[in-house]
């Protein structure tokens, strides 16, 4: 295995990698999607709860999620993109909804096909000019009450091993997509926030617009 220097971040800039990513796909048919602007970083919309919980809600998207978790708003006028980070943990969560509603299931296939695989497809060579190796197999999880496919990538940094998961599902007519990176010791305090955004994110259902 490659050695990568100890001042490697188990985060691998998910968001970066996935601005690039998302200017390629008006260059396919996906009939939902329409010419990305360059991302801009804003403040969030967040809602403190109580002392321990905050919760997001913009644009028919919502989710709860730590405290502790800084929360980053990188949506553009085709994607709600929000970045969740804990430095402490050298955790990262980012939940990508796009905005185009899904109306047929050609359109799904579309809007998949131009998104997704793209996406872990970037990581995977983010981490190879990294010099990590990375083993991929597939995933399932319960995302807003509903089973998502998925991919977990596993790799190590400086020994360390650590999982990126990826999940994907479409939620009242938006594709959504979920990546959770962790390191394995601090796994057990990563998740409890990974576990919330998972369980509390909502998609509202688009309004219908009169004739």
């Amino acid at each position: 295995m490659n050695r990568v220097r100890k001042s490697q971040p188990m985060m691998l800039m998910i968001g970066s990698s996935l601005n690039r990513n998302q200017k390629a796909l008006t260059s396919r048919r996906a009939g939902v999607l329409i010419t990305l602007f360059a991302v801009l970083s804003s403040a969030a919309h967040g809602q403190t709860l109580d002392g321990n919980l905050k919760r997001y809600a913009q644009d028919g998207l919502s989710f709860d999620y730590a405290a502790a978790w800084e929360l980053s708003d990188q949506s553009n006028p085709a994607a709600q993109q929000l970045v969740l980070t804990e430095k402490t943990l050298d955790a990262q969560i980012m939940i990508i909804a796009l905005r185009g509603a899904i109306t047929s299931p050609k359109q799904e296939e579309q809007a998949k096909a131009a998104l997704i695989e793209p996406s872990i497809s970037r990581l995977l060579k983010q981490y190879e000019i990294a010099g990590i190796n990375v083993e991929r197999s597939a995933a399932t999880a319960n995302v807003a009450g509903s089973p998502a496919e998925g991919a977990r990538l596993r790799f190590a940094v400086d020994g360390q091993p650590g999982t990126n998961d990826i999940y994907w599902l479409t939620i009242n007519q938006r594709v959504v997509q979920l990546f959770f990176i962790t390191p394995e010791k601090t796994a057990s305090k990563t998740t409890i926030c990974w576990d919330m955004v998972r369980s509390t994110l909502r998609i509202e259902k688009p309004t219908k617009t009169k004739q």
